[in-house]
């Protein structure tokens, strides 16, 4: 990539090693989409009756769990904002949660190894059941080990000052790298780690080429940037709305395209309504360009497992199918509606046809028009080089062919296209954390986990930012600067809000719980200069404690005015303040 990483490691750390699996049962990427998710777990060989069969339950009981199964899964399906839908935490059992909780308290069980088996089943096929809290602490136990789980469990009584594994001591890989090809750089950072033997639960520490920032804020960058830099169109990663980009753009496009334009705008970045999910990778693509995307996979796995196990953001907006595959889940035809509906859409239209068909009655034509006049070919919609069979370029749709071509659209675009994407994702993440822990949580919580919901932008109220800053060295919570500051911020469109975001802390969302949930806090202090007048200079941060440093300006203009600027332009590098 024309800008080199370098390597080196600290000494003198120790390392903890993980614990015998909690999960039962063995999750494979599915080789085909089903006709329904909640049906597919009633199938005899489902993760669901296995555990069921395991625990040897009365027969009132295994029925009460397969229904409440079926029901979790018909409401994971709604959408978020589905009036319908009820939260997670109504499906919670408080009896299993406070028994689980005291186990995973107990140190001597899990060192012994001697987690229940009505624990294991429910945290395998059942883990809705039991509360969040418990299910993070038996997800740090089956991804980080013993010892670093059993730290963890005491992190409530930590200072908020304090760095969220400062109690637990792991090795630290430093790398440099520069800002361009970022893609490229984590991909030498992983051979590092595999090269060199570093242990995968060291934790990564990053610098930029040229710049004098190091620790927690650059490293935090080098996680947002990349996660950036990967949703770029011209790598044809991800199945683009608009149709993939051409691998080679011309001579004169590719001088019209300036580097600026590139790094300030997000135009040539993929905008998916219902996030991201693989493009489809051609049986028969070239070697070279099939370990390019593969690998490319690979890298983002372990990307986000790296992330994962060092407590840093992303801001990833994987979407639901994706994050259901890379669970393990089956994804059926109407997941496709996430992914692109227009081909759902037209999925759907060409369904009743072939009702109608079948029923010998009603309107076989799409909109006037015979199938064969459409001259539709057994390719993947928007994918034309794609084809759905053998010849399936010179085949045409008609009504002898349509039942086929309902069938292989939705196997092409959810499972046979993207299956080696979805497993090299898995490969990477499982380098750095089992992906099977994974299982744990539930789709909407691994969408949390990799930074693709955000719901740190909501309810930001004056009052409540007052309650969640620090404000310490000239500033008090009542001071007439604190409250400007909260009063600007609450008034801020979204994007500018992201921007401080990213401003104080090296990634443009905040984790769950909001400000709340920032460790360390979020700290103001009084910024003082004896050349300039305060409402001259501009605000810095230390981003590595998220610490703002804020003169005391005049009025709330000149405040956002100067707020504005600094989130605008201060992107990009790391200096000293």
């Amino acid at each position: 990539g024309g800008e080199g990483v370098g390597g080196s490691a600290a000494a003198g750390e120790v390392q903890f090693g993980g614990s015998a699996s909690l999960l039962q049962g063995e999750v494979k990427v599915p080789q085909e989409p089903v006709r329904s998710r909640a049906a597919a777990m009633l199938l005899p060989d489902s993760i669901s009756q296995t555990a069921i069969a395991k625990l040897n339950l009365p027969a009132r009981t295994a029925s009460m769990i397969k229904l409440i199964a079926l029901l979790e899964s018909l409401n994971s399906d709604l959408s978020i904002d589905d009036p319908c839908r009820i939260s997670g935490a109504e499906m919670v059992v408080g009896n299993l949660s406070c028994k689980a909780a005291s186990v995973i308290r107990d140190p001597l069980v899990l060192f012994i190894n001697q987690v229940p088996d009505w624990i294991k089943a429910l945290l395998s096929a059942f883990p809705f059941l039991l509360s969040h809290n418990v299910r993070k602490s038996f997800f740090e136990l089956q991804a980080f080990g013993l010892l670093r789980a059993l730290k963890n469990a005491s992190r409530d009584a930590r200072s908020d000052r304090q760095p969220p594994h400062s109690q637990v001591q792991t090795q630290r890989q430093k790398v440099r790298v520069g800002r361009k090809y970022l893609l490229q750089s984590a991909r030498k950072i992983m051979e590092i780690y595999t090269r060199q033997g570093i242990a995968a639960g060291s934790t990564l520490e990053v610098e930029f080429s040229g710049e004098v920032g190091i620790g927690a804020g650059p490293t935090q960058e080098f996680f947002s940037s990349f996660c950036r830099d990967v949703q770029r169109r011209d790598l044809n990663l991800w199945w683009d709305p608009n149709g993939p980009a051409s691998a080679k753009p011309s001579a004169d496009e590719a001088a019209a395209k300036s580097a600026e334009e590139e790094d300030s705008s997000a135009a040539g970045l993929v905008h998916s309504p219902h996030g991201l999910f693989p493009a489809p990778l051609a049986p028969d693509a070239s070697a070279p360009e099939r370990k390019k995307r593969i690998e490319s996979f690979e890298v983002l796995g372990w990307i986000c497992g790296k992330a994962v196990h060092d407590g840093r953001l992303l801001d990833l907006p994987l979407g639901v199918p994706f994050c259901r595959a890379v669970l393990g889940h089956p994804l059926e035809a109407g997941d496709l509606a996430l992914i692109s509906p227009s081909v759902h859409a037209t999925l759907e239209r060409l369904r009743v046809i072939a009702a109608n068909k079948a029923a010998g009655e009603g309107d076989t034509t799409l909109d006037g028009c015979d199938l064969a006049d459409l001259t539709m070919s057994f390719t993947v919609p928007g994918y034309d080089s794609i084809t759905l069979k053998e010849n399936g370029a010179d085949t045409t749709l008609s009504l002898e062919t349509l039942e086929e071509y309902l069938d292989l659209v939705p196997r092409a675009v959810l499972v046979d296209c993207v299956r080696p994407l979805v497993e090299a994702f898995r490969n990477g993440f499982s380098k750095v954390v089992p992906v099977d822990s994974l299982r744990l949580f539930c789709v909407d919580e691994v969408q949390e986990l990799l930074g693709a919901q955000d719901k740190g932008l909501e309810n930001w109220t004056p009052e409540g930012l007052l309650h969640v800053f620090k404000f310490e060295h000239g500033y008090t919570s009542a001071s007439p600067a604190a409250r400007l500051l909260v009063q600007v911020l609450a008034e801020l469109p979204e994007e500018a809000k992201r921007k401080f975001i990213a401003f104080c802390t090296g990634c443009p969302r905040l984790p769950p719980g909001g400000f709340a949930g920032l460790r360390p806090a979020l700290t103001v202090v009084k910024k003082e200069s004896t050349r300039d007048p305060a409402d001259q200079q501009l605000p810095s941060v230390m981003t590595c404690a998220n610490y703002l440093k804020l003169p005391e300006y005049s009025n709330p203009d000149v405040l956002r005015n100067r707020l504005l600027v600094a989130v605008t332009e201060a992107g990009g590098s790391f200096h000293l303040s």
